[in-house]
């Protein structure tokens, strides 16, 4: 059975890899065509904008990750375990790398907020809740991209849980915490 995907893989690998040779703002579909083996036709009928491409290959990239760690509903997904996310980032490090040179980090916010999106939660509050650790989560790992991914994931998830320690504990200020 042919894989219904593979041309949108195709594109969206081809922006990749032509991130490699220019910058992400003089990539054009001429170019993304040529690389990908598509008609302009197959292009417009796939995909609107570059952007709607990479979020592609990261959802694709995020729900394979999944099913390599045999989880097939977000909802079994923990969140609080940050090694979890962060062994994805780092294993997809080449496409983090060259998302944050083009600065399309905030694709990753939006890819985040589609996956709790999808989590079909109705209580009020715990879409809040996730929202807000997940854009903090954003935070840290946007951050470790910028270091070029110096620190270990234990490093990380300490620093995760001295920042989630320091969000819940009020009689604390900042640098109490981090000292």
């Amino acid at each position: 059975m042919k894989n219904k995907d593979f041309l949108k893989e195709c594109i969206g690998e081809a922006i990749f890899e032509l991130m490699e040779e220019k910058s992400y703002n003089k990539i054009t579909i001429d170019d993304i065509i040529a690389r990908a083996g598509v008609s302009r036709a197959t292009w417009f009928r796939k995909f609107n904008t570059k952007e709607e491409a990479i979020c592609f290959i990261m959802n694709k990239k995020w729900n394979d990750w999944l099913i390599k760690k045999d989880i097939t509903d977000y909802t079994k997904i923990n969140f609080t375990d940050a090694n979890f996310s962060f062994n994805f980032f780092l294993e997809h490090k080449k496409y983090c790398v060259k998302m944050h040179k083009a600065g399309l980090q905030h694709l990753f916010i939006k890819n985040f907020i589609y996956t709790i999106q999808s989590m079909n939660t109705e209580d009020v509050l715990s879409i809040y809740v996730k929202n807000f650790f997940g854009l903090a989560f954003f935070g840290v790992v946007n951050c470790w991209i910028e270091r070029d991914f110096k620190e270990s994931i234990p490093e990380l998830q300490e620093y995760t849980n001295i920042i989630s320690s320091f969000i819940t504990k009020k009689d604390l200020t900042l640098d109490q915490n981090l000292n």
